[in-house]
This record gives structure tokens, C-alpha cells and sequence, in this order.
């Protein structure tokens, strides 16, 4: 999450859920871990605040582009969606 570099902009998620797809046709999805806090950094005029996890690649094997998203959610219980990106899972 990237916005500028004021103290009025702050994190804007209490929480962000990682999720791996399984089949993108059957709509299939796993749930991999969630971040409760975010990093932030300050460049120039932008902040931008950090979600990490670390994947437990147990069971996963080697994959070329496993797709992996976010959903992201407010305080108040609002949620955003990202686009799947692509991952190589290696050993």
C-alpha cells in the first residue's frame, strides 16, 4: 500500500490474508497466512507500508508460477482483492 508521505496516512488494514491458488478455473483457493502488521517505509514524498509472511512450503514441491493473493481488511470489516502474481516455489 502505497500513498504520500504525510503523518494523515496511515495503515489502512488491520489485517491481510495470503491465499495461494489451487485451480483457477474450479475457483479453488488456499489460505497460507495471514499479517497483522505492516512495515513501513518513508522515500521521498510516497510511504508505503509492507505486508509479509513466510510461506510454509511443506508438501508444496517445486512450482513455477503458483499464483498468490491478498485480501486486504479495514477496521471496520471493508476488504480489497488483488490480482493473483505469480511465484516460483524452489527448494
Amino acid at each position: 500500500m502505497t500513498g504520500p508521505s504525510s503523518s494523515s496516512f496511515t495503515n489502512p488494514y488491520a489485517r491481510v490474508w495470503f491465499f495461494r491458488v489451487v485451480d483457477l478455473i474450479a475457483q479453488t483457493y488456499e489460505f497460507i497466512g495471514e499479517a497483522t502488521s505492516a512495515d513501513m517505509n518513508e522515500s521521498g514524498p510516497n510511504r508505503t507500508y509492507t505486508y509479509r509472511i513466510t510461506l510454509n512450503g511443506a508438501g508444496l514441491g517445486e512450482q513455477t508460477g503458483m499464483g498468490v493473493f491478498a485480501v486486504a481488511i479495514t477496521r471496520d470489516g471493508d476488504a480489497l482483492a488483488a490480482q493473483p502474481k505469480s511465484i516460483d516455489v524452489v527448494r
